[in-house]
């Protein structure tokens, strides 16, 4: 598996974009804690995503607002997904 990511940094925001360069390439299973506000947009491609007991596959143009503390994965569906993982320290 090969997934490669790019992190950035801008006042209070920090930005990291995972690119999967396979399907089936995987970010695995973390949290955020509660003093941050975390919003995933998927750029390119398709990924499953999986948050306590639900799985869904999001596609490009889709985005997700992740409470604090709530466990999520994705994995590629398909060769080439991009997601845009923003982080907001409050």
């Amino acid at each position: 598996m090969s997934l490669v990511n790019k992190d950035w940094k801008s006042g209070d925001l920090k930005g990291t974009i995972y690119f999967f360069e396979n399907a089936g390439d995987l970010l695995p299973k973390h949290n955020h804690s509660e003093k941050l506000s975390h919003i995933t947009f998927v750029l390119k491609g398709k990924l499953r995503v999986e948050y306590g007991n639900k799985m869904e596959v999001i596609s490009a143009g889709d985005a997700r607002d992740w409470p604090a503390n709530e466990e999520h994965s994705f994995t590629a569906e398909e060769a080439g997904s991009k997601i845009l993982n923003i982080l907001k320290y409050s």
